[in-house]
């Protein structure tokens, strides 16, 4: 299985992405916030979650209603 492999601040680790990601080359850049994101091409896979050194997958649907359903309340 492949991992990718961060360094930031002098620190080495390698992170899990996928089983399905093995042997192939996957992105990781540095965001305006400052937190490093995962992509396999222009499928983003996720974020590093610097504190347990793992992928954090964050939903791709909205988190507040849109439309119709927002004003439903």
């Amino acid at each position: 299985m492949r991992q990718a492999q961060y360094q930031h601040h002098f620190e080495a680790a390698e992170i899990y992405v996928s089983a399905t990601l093995a042997g192939e080359p996957v992105a990781i850049e540095e965001t305006e916030s400052g937190e490093w994101a995962i992509r396999f091409y222009a499928h983003p896979l996720g974020f590093i979650d610097q504190k347990y050194g793992k992928l954090v997958r964050r939903s791709a649907a909205p988190t507040k209603p849109l439309g119709a359903a927002a004003n439903s309340t």
